[in-house]
């Protein structure tokens, strides 16, 4: 039986990490989000890593937690773990520690409630055009308790934000290129541009500057001069 998240060392310092369980769409089960964690935390503590890659195999990313077997963790008293865990940072980069390298995602598909707070998590985003988003808890009476309640307000205004949480609308590649611009490359485009995408060098969190070339070509070219939010960056060369 395949893992639920394949991790795999690239030449460059580069750690994919994939999220893999598309037969329940990539929802995200307790074991799965503590191997990620783990992953993660391979990337920060490894000094021959020095970013990281975040994807899902199948058509979709991650639609949403997956709340029957979280229930069942918490019935049977396996999950939250009695004694926090060491060995993991966590996905979602809300409760310390903190990751410091820099982390890209490549979503498609179905990106919604804790994909993409996943997707808000993450240093640089790229998106395929078949994307969908949606942060759309409140639909089912739950809260976001991800981090889009800080995030997406940040990148997006708080009116923007509230309608999107509030109602559960949904929304395409397109749409999010008019708010924060998300590249439209499909995770196998991403694949071919690693070497530029992934020339950085890491540094922590505290001295992160704002203002870097992407570092990449996407389909619609940036011109040099797009902010790249927390993220330290080598220019690309050719800006």
């Amino acid at each position: 039986m395949e893992p639920t998240v394949l991790v795999e060392r690239r030449d460059g310092g580069i750690l994919l990490i994939g999220i893999n369980r598309p037969e329940a769409g990539n929802r995200l089960d307790p074991p799965t989000y503590v191997a990620l964690g783990q992953a993660l935390y391979k990337l920060e503590h490894d000094d021959e890593l020095r970013v990281g890659v975040l994807y899902a195999t199948g058509p979709d990313f991650c639609p949403a937690l997956d709340l029957a077997a979280y229930g069942a963790a918490a019935q049977t008293g396996t999950f939250p773990a009695a004694t926090p865990r060491t060995d993991i940072l966590d996905p979602l980069d809300m409760a310390p520690p903190r990751r410091s390298k820099p982390l890209v995602v490549a979503v498609q598909g179905q990106t919604k409630r804790v994909g993409h707070e996943l997707f808000l998590a993450a240093d640089v985003r790229v998106a395929a055009s078949d994307t969908v988003f949606a942060q759309d808890e409140a639909l089912l009476g739950l809260y976001p308790g991800g981090g889009a309640t800080v995030r997406l307000v940040r990148e997006i205004g708080h009116g923007n934000a509230m309608r999107l949480m509030l109602t559960g609308e949904a929304w395409s590649v397109e749409e999010a290129q008019r708010s924060p611009p998300t590249p439209t490359r499909s995770w196998r485009a991403l694949q071919s541009s690693w070497p530029q995408t992934c020339a950085w060098r890491p540094a922590t969190r505290s001295s992160r500057k704002t203002r870097r070339c992407w570092g990449y070509t996407p389909a619609v070219a940036p011109p040099c001069g797009w902010w790249a939010r927390s993220v330290t960056a080598t220019p690309c060369g050719s800006c």
